[in-house]
């Protein structure tokens, strides 16, 4: 589905992931449902590279993951405030979390090492 792809020629990420939101937005609560389906699988993987303590699973830095997780985050309020009662927003919260939850733990075991 068009509507969830982002758009190759928008240059920057954060311009990228904004005219995505947008676009998710304008598509309809079918688009929505689908886009909340795909951050959940995609915080998952997020949360699986935090796990195993790589940067990140293709060799993207830190940084990198920083930006995916304020994109989830934004994504997170555009869901929560168009389709408040779909059943996949308490599972996308509950994966924002414990993508936090895990990222904290591993940065302040990291911190206790040095």
């Amino acid at each position: 589905m068009l509507a969830v792809s982002d758009d190759p020629e928008i240059r920057g990420y954060a311009n990228r992931k904004a005219a995505l939101r947008r676009q998710v937005a304008a598509a309809g609560e079918e688009a929505m449902t689908l886009f909340a389906a795909d951050k959940i699988s995609k915080l998952r993987e997020l949360r699986r590279e935090t796990l195993t303590g790589s940067e990140s699973g293709d060799g993207r830095p830190r940084s990198v993951r920083a930006r995916r997780i304020r994109h989830y985050r934004a994504c997170l309020r555009l869901l929560a405030r168009r389709i408040p009662d779909s059943p996949l927003l308490p599972e996308l919260r509950e994966e924002f979390g414990r993508q936090l939850r895990d990222r904290a733990i591993r940065e302040s075991l990291m911190a206790a090492a040095s």
